[in-house]
């Protein structure tokens, strides 16, 4: 059996074809090779095996077939079994979990879509005898561009006046205007915007600027972070002459971290206000109508139409057709 399969070894594959061999000598015969360069001398059957299971399993990073016979098999990508955690300028801080009824970075298991970006913001309470007033700040211009984006009508704006500095922000309740800052909440958010400048932490006399929100003005040719006002009117200034780290270091003990939803948050409150301005107007429509009714009915009272009314008029026949006579109504009369 040895001779045997030695020569037939050393004959060609041509000759294979045409005589071929005993089969209790030789094993089977091998698969044709594939004519493409990349496959040459790997078995065909293998082959069409492995580009299966890579089609099932990958991307289509391997090229589908096309044959009708053999139709491709859908892709089904799998994700990643470790998800994607948020990406914090410094991950070592801990970081606060988000108010109720807002979303944060991390609520996403597989990372926050693309095209939406939550960014981290800054809130501090000012000083307690002064009122409920919240002060908050974003981490960085592309932070600001939110806050100026999705402001409020109660927000006013504070920044160091020709100096880089953070953008912060002060909400007032609902109907204050910049006349009802006591000077304890102005001087806390003078002072905070100071200790944020790098330029402006390191020298004294410094000018603080503020306006409302509505007046901050932002165009497309601007640069990120960078606005102008509308009316420079609403503009105003307060000088700082020197850091007070007494007040700083209060309001950083107040300091919280959290990455609101600022967009979900404006909308939320234009709906609740577009609520209340509809039950307003019904409202009013609703007093209006009374009004005019109550307006006709005294009218109606003060008129004399129901008095020379045909069905409450008497004539002289219909009472002296009755029990009564005229002498007798004139003695009743008198």
């Amino acid at each position: 059996m040895g001779q045997n399969l030695t020569g037939a070894l050393a004959l060609s594959p041509s000759s294979l074809t045409a005589n071929p061999p005993p089969s209790g000598d030789l094993p089977p015969p091998i698969a044709a090779k594939s004519s493409n360069r990349r496959c040459r001398g790997y078995d065909q059957s293998v082959l069409v095996a492995a580009r299966k299971v890579k089609r099932n399993c990958y991307s289509a990073s391997f090229p589908r077939a096309r044959n009708p016979r053999n139709p491709p098999v859908p892709l089904v990508r799998i994700p990643s079994l470790s998800p994607r955690k948020p990406q914090f300028p410094n991950p070592s801080r801990s970081i606060s979990p988000p108010e109720p009824g807002t979303s944060a970075l991390f609520s996403y298991p597989f990372g926050r879509p693309a095209g939406e970006r939550l960014g981290m913001v800054f809130y501090f309470k000012a000083r307690p005898d002064a009122g409920d007033y919240t002060i908050f700040m974003g981490l960085d211009k592309h932070e600001n561009e939110d806050l100026i984006k999705y402001g409020f009508p109660e927000d006013i704006w504070f920044h160091v006046d020709k100096m880089s500095s953070a953008h912060v922000y002060l909400r007032l309740n609902k109907g204050q205007t910049m006349d009802d800052i006591s000077e304890g909440v102005l001087e806390d958010c003078a002072q905070l915007v100071k200790a944020n400048s790098i330029q402006g932490n390191k020298v004294n006399n410094v000018d603080v600027v503020y306006t409302p929100w509505f007046n901050l003005k932002k165009t497309p040719s601007m640069d990120v972070g960078q606005v102008g006002f509308h009316n420079s009117k609403l503009v105003r200034t307060v000088q700082v002459e020197k850091r007070l780290n007494e007040v700083v270091n209060r309001l950083n003990k107040t300091k919280v971290e959290r990455t609101p939803d600022l967009k979900a948050e404006r909308e939320a409150v234009s709906a609740a206000e577009k609520a209340e301005r509809k039950l307003q107007l019904r409202d009013k429509k609703r007093k209006e109508e009374m009004e005019r009714l109550e307006k006709e009915k005294q009218a109606e009272i003060r008129s004399y139409k129901g008095l020379m009314v045909q069905d409450k008029m008497t004539s002289n026949k219909q009472v002296a057709s009755g029990s009564k006579t005229l002498q007798e109504l004139e003695e009743d009369f008198m």
